[in-house]
């Protein structure tokens, strides 16, 4: 922020980490989004799923973001995959790990 540069996928993993090794990651929820697209399971093995470059943390985890057709040549709207922060470790640098906000209420 300070040298007003974006983030890419690349600047948050680990060293040694690939864009490929973190899409593996994401193949859990893309399979999950495909079955709510009524697309058969003999394809989800096969179907390609690229890096996007629309992505952001939250408390949750690592989204990546895919507009409509990046996915499915049909409409369906903006497609928001998330993995949890426990599937990410070892894969993105600890400082990028968001932390949920300290209840001041307990």
């Amino acid at each position: 922020m300070q040298k007003k540069l974006q983030l890419t996928i690349e600047d948050i993993l680990l060293p040694k980490v690939s864009t490929d090794e973190l899409l593996l990651t994401f193949q859990t929820a893309k399979k999950e989004w495909l079955t709510l697209q009524d697309v058969e399971q003999k394809y989800h093995e096969d179907w390609p799923l690229h890096l996007s470059r629309q992505w952001y943390l939250d408390q949750q985890g690592l989204h990546l973001v895919y507009q409509s057709g990046e996915l499915l040549t049909a409409k369906t709207g903006a497609v928001d995959l998330m993995v949890p922060y426990a599937l990410l470790q070892g894969l993105i640098k600890p400082r990028y790990i968001v932390q949920p906000p300290i209840d001041s209420k307990l």
